[in-house]
């Protein structure tokens, strides 16, 4: 990935560009570059940048730089999930600790009673990460003048957040705020979502990269026909080949999820699942182990797609697409983060060459591949074409019978009537075959 301009180069305390350099961070990326000025300028942002360009790190670095000590609440960063509020908490509580800064930063989120809370608001820090879940109890609990003196907003994901389960809550604290700084962070931002959002705040400026693709940077994308070989196996073919570091496996059911899991687990490999059903704590404690480098494979439903840096994903494998073309985008991002590449397969489904073309259209640059013998192997093209003629010489030849069956040197009574139903009859059975594939791909993968 593209570098940008060092940290010496910004308006950023000598302190906190020394702390940066000793988490090994010098140079900026090209979205830190143009937001970090405008932050410290105090400009209210909508950033939309490709998953792995450095969104988090652009809004946390120039709040280290403004915030005060000792003079209560300043900014709030709302994130979508436990996982990316904590991902992000945990960078912010680094950089503090590096600093050795007397700043005070707090973390809510879901799992810990409401006296919990109270305790950790007591003294107000500084800093308050919290997720959507957790709005309306700090609403409860801090009065009016606290959201008053609120100078920065962050709100990260952002589509995520104007989700219908969330936008109340996130809506909420925005009409209580008065005139504060509001940075927009997202890799997909449709504009019906900033349109909504534009009735709470102005924005002085978009940032976004000149090509406009949401398309993370540093990863390439694959189309592997498995030839409706069962996907289990397929993975266990594609782990023999690629020998991945880190191997991250997406499916859209969390159903789909703990099957993958547990058939892998019983051939004796390292592997865990991340999903929704999961508890709290559960999921706590599992990323944990997982960022700790204790397991090869990861199974996970798009919870772990969007913002979470897992450590070191060298491959990305989605047995499906998700029904939100924009997940493939922060599915395919969990690798090639930073300045490192990435690889990123879809098992090819034919039922899915709707979403496929879509993501063409959106700039994804597919290779295709065939997994056959054990093998990935390069292929020009993935054209059934030849499957699709022979059936439609089946139903030419088919219609040509039914119409026989009725043709005679004379014109009987009910003649065209009779040809015409014996012609939709075998139209039906066509399509009735063509339903029962698609939906045999959409249980088995085929």
């Amino acid at each position: 990935m593209e570098t940008g301009l060092p940290f010496t180069s910004y308006h950023l305390p000598p302190v906190l560009i020394e702390a940066l350099s000793k988490l090994g961070y010098t140079h900026s990326t090209p979205v830190q570059s143009s937001v970090i000025p405008r932050v410290l300028r105090g400009d209210s942002l909508v950033v939309r940048y490709q998953t792995g360009s450095g969104k988090t790190h652009a809004f946390l670095i120039p709040i280290f730089a403004m915030v005060k000590p000792k003079i209560g609440l300043q900014v709030m960063v709302i994130s979508p999930t436990r996982e990316l509020a904590n991902q992000t908490y945990q960078f912010a509580k680094s950089l503090n600790e590096t600093l050795g800064s007397p700043l005070k930063i707090v973390l809510l989120q879901g799992g810990y009673d409401k006296q919990h809370d109270q305790d950790k608001l007591n003294p107000l820090p500084e800093i308050l990460f919290v997720t959507p879940g957790r709005v309306n109890e700090i609403q409860g609990i801090l009065d009016h003048q606290v959201f008053q003196g609120l100078k920065t907003l962050v709100l990260d994901e952002a589509d995520m957040l104007m989700d219908p389960s969330f936008i109340e809550s996130t809506t909420q604290i925005l009409a209580k705020l008065t005139q504060p700084q509001i940075l927009v962070f997202s890799a997909s931002m449709a504009a019906p979502l900033l349109n909504r959002l534009s009735k709470y705040f102005k924005s002085d400026s978009t940032i976004e990269p000149k090509e406009k693709s949401i398309n993370p940077y540093g990863v390439k994308h694959a189309l592997i026909d498995i030839k409706h070989q069962d996907p289990i196996q397929s993975i266990i073919e594609i782990l023999s080949i690629r020998k991945p570091y880190f191997l991250l496996i997406f499916a859209s059911r969390v159903q789909r999820v703990i099957q993958i899991e547990e058939a892998l687990k019983s051939r004796q490999l390292k592997v865990a699942s991340l999903h929704g059903e999961l508890q709290a704590r559960e999921r706590r404690h599992l990323l944990k182990r997982i960022q700790s480098g204790e397991f090869q494979i990861v199974v996970a439903s798009d919870i772990a797609s969007r913002g979470m840096d897992l450590p070191d994903v060298s491959d990305v494998l989605s047995v499906d697409l998700p029904q939100d073309l924009d997940y493939y985008f922060h599915r395919a991002g969990r690798a090639g983060r930073f300045k490192n590449e990435g690889q990123s397969y879809v098992f090819y489904n034919s039922h899915e060459e709707d979403s496929l073309e879509r993501l063409k259209q959106r700039g994804v640059h597919f290779s295709f591949l065939s997994l056959k013998n054990s093998q990935l192997q390069p292929i020009r093209h993935l054209n059934r074409s030849k499957v699709f003629k022979k059936e439609d010489e089946a139903l030419s030849r088919d219609i040509k019978i039914a119409i026989q069956k009725y043709r005679s040197s004379e014109v009987k009574p009910g003649y065209k009537k009779k040809v015409k139903l014996a012609v939709e009859k075998v139209k039906h059975q066509y399509k009735r075959k063509a339903i029962k594939k698609k939906i045999r791909a959409r249980l088995f993968g085929g």
